[in-house]
């Protein structure tokens, strides 16, 4: 799918040059000539044929920026710099980390999160576990918020760390299997 977006934005980028283009050509041409060029429109088949890719325009950008809308957040990738060299993190590497955090907890399994870098130096996370045993939340929470941390802070050399973690209670069903 990413090599038809990929298709699909280059169409419409060649497209949204060529359109503009043309209407200025139309517009700074003498008015005879603009006339002639107006009047093929009355040949049914033209009409026909500007209809049809007028059509198709629109339609590949209402899908784009659905596309858009839909993947916003999606695959965010942060470049970290510092005096010991540069750190490339994604999104999904954040969360693996987290992920890895967690699963140190037999108690705590990962539900989801979400990571941001703010301006390059500051890391939130607001991650969500499911909790299968009768434990203290409190506690748990905050060992899991510390390893979290740790955890990130060692990924990407950052000090301002910040982990926001909810804690549900699950479902015996839900229990992970240790093997």
């Amino acid at each position: 799918m990413a090599k038809g977006k990929k298709v699909l934005w280059a169409i419409m980028a060649i497209l949204w040059i060529i359109v503009p283009a043309s209407l200025l050509a139309l517009v700074l041409v003498s008015p005879t000539d603009r006339q002639t060029a107006l009047d093929y429109l009355e040949d049914e088949n033209i009409r026909i044929a500007v209809i049809v890719i007028s059509a198709i325009l629109l339609l590949t950008a209402i899908i784009l920026i659905i596309d858009l809308i839909v993947h916003k957040n999606e695959k965010r990738q942060y470049l970290l710099q510092s005096e010991t060299g540069n750190v490339l993190c994604t999104e999904s590497s954040l969360k693996a980390s987290i992920r890895s955090s967690i699963s140190k907890f037999s108690e705590a399994n990962f539900d989801k999160a979400n990571v941001v870098i703010h301006n390059g130096n500051d890391l939130k996370a607001d991650v969500k576990c499911n909790v299968f045993d009768a434990v203290d939340f409190k506690t748990l929470g905050a060992q899991i918020k510390e390893e979290i941390e740790n955890g990130l802070k060692t990924m990407t050399g950052l000090e301002n760390v910040n982990a926001n973690v909810v804690l549900n209670q699950a479902q015996e069903q839900q229990k992970r299997e240790i093997r």
